[in-house]
């Protein structure tokens, strides 16, 4: 194993600390050590997007005193400005709520932000958030956007009902006067998957955050679910074997509400997919007692093609790229054929051919890939 991935599992074992303090004292010997350069702690925590929650995990153990002053001033700058940032979404959060009320719709916010509304965290600094995303019924959909512009939020080309049909959300809307964009969703996960985890289910037990104005989150128990869906279906890491350790670290303060292992087995939908994501997220947090799994064969094989990956992170990135191209390419074959019969599709894919800025950012996303 290199030094950066062992640096990995460093941070994941940090990320729990506070839960499970009797980690503080191997950590310390490590920090004291010196066999994990600062230079790939800073790296590893910033690439994966927990270098505040890392911080906070630190500071409240009380071991800030064995980093070097300049690399502690570091991190508390970055947790500064995260702070802020996520003040400044749940004052935005606040403002739609305020103003979807005068309408009567109440939006049920989703991951980042509703955790943040929720309380999940002790520290309002420690995740790092990019969109506000919230879901609202379908037919509030138009009503909800119209809203959002009357704001100053904007999307530059027309949309219509059957393209949000096909998506699990309205595009990003964006406000030059705000921090966060914004979505505006129908469902919480993509096609087809939102047949078995959608709108329906997750309006039936909701919980109603306590603030002035009408908002929700979802429950503890659609919460879970809700956070291995997003990684292993929506970002595609089942299939990619990818780590995305925010999420992880979001499934681990939850797994304190609930029981993640027991939360799949009563889902018992995709029983691969969530299982595998409980592996990946029990190592990478050095096997917590609050995250368990079912130690089944299949289990220690999808484990041990993530530990080949993270050693040998070449093969991974031109596995993942040869993974993107085949499903583009299958895009492309199946795309023209739905959309005889779909006029959702079909009007999206009209659009976008008609637009000049989606061929430049289309070709931006295989640079991306490709880098």
């Amino acid at each position: 194993m290199t030094s950066k991935n062992k640096t990995l599992f460093f941070v994941g074992k940090c990320l729990g600390i506070r839960q499970y303090p009797e980690r503080i004292q191997e950590v310390k010997q490590v920090l004291q050590s010196g066999i994990i350069p600062w230079e790939d702690l800073v790296w590893e925590s910033s690439k994966h997007l927990v270098l505040p929650a890392l911080y906070v995990q630190l500071r409240e153990a009380k071991l800030l005193n064995e980093l070097p002053p300049d690399l502690v001033e570091h991190f508390e700058h970055l947790h500064q400005l995260n702070s802020l940032r996520n003040e400044a979404i749940l004052v935005q959060a606040h403002d739609i709520i305020s103003l979807l009320n005068t309408k009567k719709i109440a939006p049920i916010f989703l991951k980042g932000t509703a955790h943040l509304l929720d309380n999940l965290y002790i520290d309002h600094g420690e995740r790092m958030i990019g969109d506000i995303d919230f879901l609202v019924p379908e037919h509030e959909i138009f009503p909800t956007v119209e809203l959002l512009k009357s704001l100053g939020y904007s999307y530059p080309i027309p949309v219509t009902p059957d393209e949000v049909k096909i998506a699990k959300h309205y595009p990003r809307l964006r406000n030059e006067a705000v921090i966060a964009a914004v979505e505006v969703h129908r469902q919480p996960v993509s096609k087809p998957y939102d047949k078995r985890f959608n709108f329906a289910m997750i309006n039936q037990e909701k919980k109603k955050l306590e603030l002035n104005g009408t908002a929700y989150v979802l429950s503890d128990y659609h919460q879970i679910i809700h956070n291995m869906m997003n990684v292993q279906m929506n970002d595609k890491a089942f299939a990619s074997r990818k780590i995305y350790p925010r999420h992880i670290y979001d499934l681990l303060q939850l797994s304190h509400r609930r029981d993640p292992l027991e939360t799949s087995v009563e889902f018992a939908n995709y029983p691969k997919q969530f299982n595998a994501y409980l592996v990946v997220s029990s190592k990478i947090l050095d096997n917590p007692s609050s995250i368990n799994y079912k130690n089944d064969q299949q289990a220690r094989r999808y484990y041990r093609q993530i530990k080949f990956f993270i050693d040998h992170p070449r093969w991974h990135s031109a596995i993942r790229i040869v993974q993107y191209l085949t499903q583009r390419l299958l895009r492309y074959i199946t795309l023209p054929i739905k959309s005889i019969y779909d006029k959702g599709e079909r009007k999206g894919m009209l659009k976008r051919l008609g637009d000049r800025s989606w061929y430049k950012n289309h070709l931006q996303s295989y640079r991306n890939m490709l880098q």
